[in-house]
């Protein structure tokens, strides 16, 4: 299964997750739950908070293959801890099947 997350950078009147913060957070949160690698790309992106007022913001995707329940636990956990590190509202998770070979 391939899992993207999709996090935000900014910390409403907080600033923003520096790339040291972000890093940092993979380094603790994501590589020992996935140790043979993930895909990080910078992105921008757009959407509505609670608030109701459309939002634009830089943001982050982490790629990942996911091939058990283990793993599927530990995405649950990443987005938990990245909600809870940066005052996040939300982290969107999307998954879709796949095939992965190397």
């Amino acid at each position: 299964m391939l899992v993207q997350l999709f996090f935000g950078l900014d910390m409403r009147q907080q600033g923003s997750v520096s790339n040291a913060d972000f890093d940092r957070f993979l380094d603790e949160a994501v590589a020992p739950r996935f140790p043979h690698g993930f895909t990080v790309l910078d992105a921008e992106g757009r959407w509505r908070p609670a608030t109701g007022a459309s939002v634009r913001e830089r943001s982050k995707v982490l790629i990942l293959a996911v091939s058990d329940k283990a793993q599927l636990a530990g995405i649950d956990a990443i987005r938990s801890d990245y909600r809870a590190a940066f005052r996040q509202e939300s982290v969107m998770k999307l998954t879709q099947p796949t095939c992965v070979t190397f």
